[in-house]
């Protein structure tokens, strides 16, 4: 034969030369590997790998056959044991026996190209898109699963219920407002921050706060957004709105980004101050209001309530608060606090766990 008679480089269509099947993947090497220092042998083999284009398409090559042979063999446990008729879990070793068998044939390196291209590769397309899509699916179920439990979770409490003292806690699903003297609705309400504010070493999950603060705060956390600009001093349910949005914004909404999630609990340390000053006749009313008003936007976040109604004087019945409660288009819970103990809606006591009234709260923050 001529020089310009050998057939070009590559795969031609009528070659009738046939390639013999390479160990497959459960053959190793290296059993035969005798006398031979491992590490250098790997260093060599490296090196090759670098400097050699067509070796480290090869070796790429066989990487992503066993990648597809392992996608292959999920793709069809996945389906078998989802048929409507379901089958013994033997039926995929006879696949696999088969298998096994046919590819240590010898075969026509064309007739692989061409079931590689025509049936392989769209094959593999459809089970990318549909996993693709089966993870989002997953993604989104987990992530309603989480959220649906976070809404579910209380929050602890730094008193006990009186008739439940197993369950020191505060639901999400109607807030807790606390009436009596200053010093001891603020001590309450900054023991119960503080108490969600595990350290970084806690292994109790994290709780996102937003702090409406009347006093100068000097704790510092990622998770703790205190707003100390908020008293609104509005009379309309649009100028309210207006005013937590904008708040929003500009200092609650970027707080919690940077932590990733939403609100878990909302403390106020005057809630009367969202809006105009009032008569002290007007006080059960106005608390009413703010709870409703407030109510709109946290029922959305999920987030526990804990509010303060600070009074000059601890009040010995609720009666007038408690008929603005059931009245309102929001439920809520009441509590008559003084040093010793607490009237849950004029009904429930609460004990306190401190045996005392400490100090006034604007002494202990940060204590």
């Amino acid at each position: 034969m001529k020089e310009t008679d050998k057939p070009a480089p590559g795969l031609q269509a009528g070659d009738e030369e046939t390639e013999k099947p390479s160990p497959g993947p459960g053959d190793s090497a290296s059993n035969e590997i005798k006398g031979i220092e491992l590490g250098k042998l790997v260093a060599d083999a490296n090196a090759l790998i670098a400097a050699d284009e067509t070796v480290r398409s090869g070796v790429a090559a066989l990487i992503t056959a066993r990648q597809l042979y392992a996608t292959a063999l999920k793709s069809l446990e996945r389906h078998i044991s989802g048929l409507e008729h379901q089958l013994h879990p033997a039926v995929l070793d006879v696949y696999l026996e088969s298998v096994s068998a046919q590819a240590a044939k010898p075969f026509k390196m064309i007739d692989m190209f061409e079931a590689l291209t025509q049936s392989t590769v769209p094959w593999v397309q459809k089970v990318i898109a549909s996993d693709i899509e089966q993870d989002a699916k997953d993604r989104k179920a987990a992530a309603i699963e989480r959220e649906q439990k976070r809404r579910e979770t209380p929050l602890p409490l730094p008193f006990v219920f009186a008739t439940k003292p197993d369950a020191a806690l505060l639901n999400r699903k109607k807030p807790l407002v606390l009436h009596g003297p200053l010093s001891a609705v603020q001590y309450l309400l900054n023991k119960t921050v503080f108490l969600n504010l595990p350290d970084d070493n806690s292994a109790v999950k994290p709780v996102n706060i937003v702090w409406f603060s009347t006093t100068k705060q000097v704790v510092s956390s990622l998770r703790l957004a205190v707003v100390s600009d908020w008293m609104f001093n509005v009379g309309t349910k649009a100028q309210f709105d207006n005013k937590m949005a904008e708040l929003m914004q500009t200092v609650v909404g970027p707080a919690f980004r940077q932590v990733g999630g939403p609100p878990d609990l909302l403390v106020i340390d005057d809630i009367r101050l969202f809006l105009r000053p009032c008569k002290p006749s007007e006080l059960p009313w106005k608390t009413a209001t703010a709870v409703r008003w407030l109510w709109a936007w946290v029922n959305a976040w999920g987030c526990a309530v804990l509010a303060g109604c600070p009074t000059p004087q601890p009040l010995d019945s609720v009666s007038e608060l408690e008929k603005y409660a059931d009245t309102t288009a929001v439920s809520y819970e009441l509590g008559a606090v003084d040093s010793k103990i607490l009237i849950e809606g004029g009904h429930v006591t609460l004990e306190v766990k401190t045996a005392e009234m400490p100090k006034p709260a604007s002494k202990i923050i940060g204590a």
